[in-house]
């Protein structure tokens, strides 16, 4: 006798484990059980930023351009580089920048639009600068101007500097493109279209 009730009391035991562990979806106050899976995806959704945050990827939204400021992983053997992209205008902007972010005056512009390279390089121990203007599209140097658009391509290929120039600028232009393809997974065109 005593074996059946100590038996009927185990039994009665698992029982109302089995049923508080696995039964229906009511804890004792009678409100629903969300479940930690739900929870968790709940948590998730919290995590995630809101759909109102400017913010593409890697880029911020800045006065109508998409702006990343690199600091880890910059090239050129610069500090730091800020990339603008303003896809109204249909261009790429690299630009040299300090570790803090800020610029100074060189640049590196993808122009689709017109399918034109421009960089600006300032020399400021001699006080010059020159814009450099190269057709993508073709791929070929079209122009130099000196810091007051004035054009000295003439003046560059007499003195033997423009076979330099095409070298070095057509070298900014792959280094530039690789970067922003292991940035963002795309080529600048490719980003600039999305």
């Amino acid at each position: 006798m005593k074996k059946r009730i100590s038996l009927l009391l185990i039994v009665a035991l698992l029982s109302t484990m089995l049923v508080a562990c696995g039964g229906d979806k009511e804890d004792i106050n009678g409100q629903e059980d969300v479940g930690i899976i739900e929870d968790m995806e709940k948590g998730n959704e919290e995590d995630a930023p809101d759909n109102d945050q400017d913010t593409v990827g890697k880029f911020v939204e800045e006065d109508g351009k998409l702006v990343y400021l690199d600091t880890e992983n910059p090239l050129l053997d610069l500090e730091a580089i800020k990339i603008e992209i303003d896809k109204e205008a249909n261009t790429a902007s690299f630009i040299p920048a300090d570790s803090e972010g800020n610029i100074g005056v060189d640049y590196f512009k993808f122009n689709y639009e017109n399918d034109e390279f421009e960089k600006y390089y300032y020399v400021s121990a001699m006080g010059t600068g020159h814009y450099y203007y190269y057709d993508l599209e073709g791929s070929e140097l079209l122009k130099v101007e000196d810091k007051d658009h004035n054009d000295s391509t003439e003046s560059t290929k007499a003195s033997g500097r423009w076979d330099g120039a095409v070298e070095k600028i057509e070298g900014e232009i792959r280094e530039l493109e690789a970067y922003f393809e292991s940035l963002e997974d795309m080529t600048i065109e490719e980003y600039m279209n999305k």
